[in-house]
């Protein structure tokens, strides 16, 4: 009895090749052992090309989805690194309150030591306050200042000046800063040298918050 041999199919699936068998052509005899083994070759074949298929396709969606976690990893590292920037840009609204006029001093002072604060005039548009006690002055009398100078030293006898401050967060009313500062310096400079250490002290600490 004649047999006539299958002709060949490659299945190609990613770097592999599996030969599978088509247009195969059986005798009627059911008693061909030889054809029944061919058939029975011809359908393992078939399902080995498919299931080197469903590999090839599980990879390549594996390797999609790396790719894709790369893209998303970048992105949130970008969005990280970014935050400190975006922090910079959102500066605090500071609201001054009045304190016989040496809130003008303090606004002055703030903005010349370059404080990172915006100072509002409405309290309502405020995160921070920023609350100074009464300054005390102290004056010496001319005929003490006079006595000084001749029977001890001229030096230290300028008028001196003390002020403490706090800086309050008004959601809260929770004081985070406080400062006091000594000053002798005689007459209106004693506000303003007082107000610039308060400016350069309260300066440090937004900067290291």
């Amino acid at each position: 009895m004649l047999l006539r041999l299958p002709s060949l199919h490659v299945c190609e699936v990613g770097h592999h090749i599996v030969p599978t068998q088509v247009g195969i052509q059986f005798p009627r005899s059911p008693a061909s052992k030889e054809a029944t083994e061919i058939q029975y070759n011809a359908f393992l074949d078939s399902i080995t090309c498919v299931t080197l298929s469903i590999s090839s396709l599980k990879h390549s969606l594996s390797v999609e989805a790396c790719r894709n976690m790369k893209k998303i990893g970048i992105l949130l590292a970008f969005l990280v690194a970014s935050l400190p920037m975006i922090a910079q840009t959102q500066r605090p609204t500071v609201y001054i309150a009045p304190q016989n006029g040496f809130e003008t001093y303090l606004g002055a002072a703030m903005a010349k030591k370059g404080v990172p604060v915006d100072i509002v005039t409405d309290q309502t548009k405020a995160v921070y306050l920023l609350k100074a006690a009464p300054v005390e002055i102290k004056q010496e009398s001319t005929g003490g200042k006079i006595a000084r100078c001749l029977f001890a030293s001229c030096a230290g006898i300028e008028d001196k000046g003390n002020v403490s401050v706090q800086y309050i967060e008004l959601s809260s009313s929770k004081m985070l800063w406080a400062y006091s500062v000594n000053k002798q310096r005689g007459g209106s400079k004693n506000q303003q040298s007082m107000a610039e250490a308060v400016a350069k002290h309260l300066k440090e600490f937004i900067e290291h918050k």
